[in-house]
């Protein structure tokens, strides 16, 4: 085992033991604010181009999703009230240290895209489907440079971040990544 995976796993399992209470109070005001369920589940391209599920707390009215590419803006009239909150503070994140658990994801790595996105993406810029050499990440460089790319020019800046996170790629870069990451969403700029 990998010191990355080793770090991965103590980190999620950690992650996930302290934040327990603060998914047991967002599962409720989900609940009680909208129906449907707790947490949205979508394909996500990942390690070596293989599709994975990616688990996020449900930030829109259920049944309000877009199948493919669904650009939602801030003001976005499906977003529940309490989902707002979520997406600008990030919390809608926290479900993914199960992926990382699970080994579909590290703590640290290139931000998984949407499967038609990630085509869309490898078909446009080749360079792209290097991201896919190792595990997509809950954050990485472009986040903790306010990177969240939706665009494609944006999502042109996320892959030169993601590159330069693979040729530099060491467990002390992802700790720092971690130790920067805490500031930007301190700061409202979400990851």
């Amino acid at each position: 085992m990998s010191s990355q995976r080793l770090f991965d796993i103590i980190f999620a399992f950690f992650a996930l033991k302290l934040l327990c209470p603060i998914f047991l109070v967002i599962a409720m005001l989900i609940k009680l604010t909208s129906r449907g369920p707790v947490f949205f589940r979508q394909k996500r391209m990942g390690f070596n181009q293989k599709e994975f599920i990616i688990y996020k707390f449900r930030t829109m009215y259920d049944g309000t999703g877009r199948p493919g590419v669904d650009l939602i803006s801030q003001k976005d009239s499906r977003i529940t009230s309490v989902g707002r909150f979520l997406r600008r503070s990030r919390l809608d994140e926290l479900p993914q240290f199960w992926n990382v658990l699970r080994g579909e994801m590290s703590v640290v790595g290139p931000r998984p895209y949407e499967v038609t996105s990630a085509h869309t993406l490898n078909a446009q810029l080749p360079r792209a489907v290097l991201r896919y050499t190792v595990r997509p990440g809950i954050t990485g460089l472009a986040q903790i440079h306010g990177r969240r790319g939706k665009q494609l020019t944006d999502m042109k800046s996320d892959i030169e971040h993601d590159l330069a996170y693979l040729n530099g790629q060491s467990l002390t870069q992802d700790i720092v990544i971690c130790l920067k990451t805490l500031p930007v969403l301190l700061d409202g700029r979400g990851i």
